[in-house]
């Protein structure tokens, strides 16, 4: 039985497209994308915590503390999906 890889692979050399070079990403730049990967679920984490620790309080305000922690989310994934996509270009 192949894997989804091994198919994939044999889509490709059909519709005769060069196969992805494994060696095309450096050492150097992989532990740049973990190091931006890692900045970023860190970062991530943080705000869950924080977010968490609101929900606990019974704030009040709490639609817009939610409406808060969404947007500090989103903005951290949009500076982890920038910084990654510069370091791959």
């Amino acid at each position: 039985m192949k894997s989804a890889w091994e198919r994939a692979l044999e889509k490709l050399d059909d519709a005769g497209i060069d196969r992805p070079d494994h060696e095309s990403i450096s050492d150097e730049l992989r532990a740049q994308l973990e190091t931006v990967r890692s900045r970023a679920d860190a970062q991530l984490a943080e705000l869950e915590i924080m977010f968490k620790k609101t929900q606990v309080t019974t704030d009040p305000a709490y639609q817009q503390l939610e409406a808060n922690y969404q947007r500090d989310r989103q903005r951290v994934e949009s500076k982890r999906d920038r910084d990654l996509a510069k370091l791959r270009s």
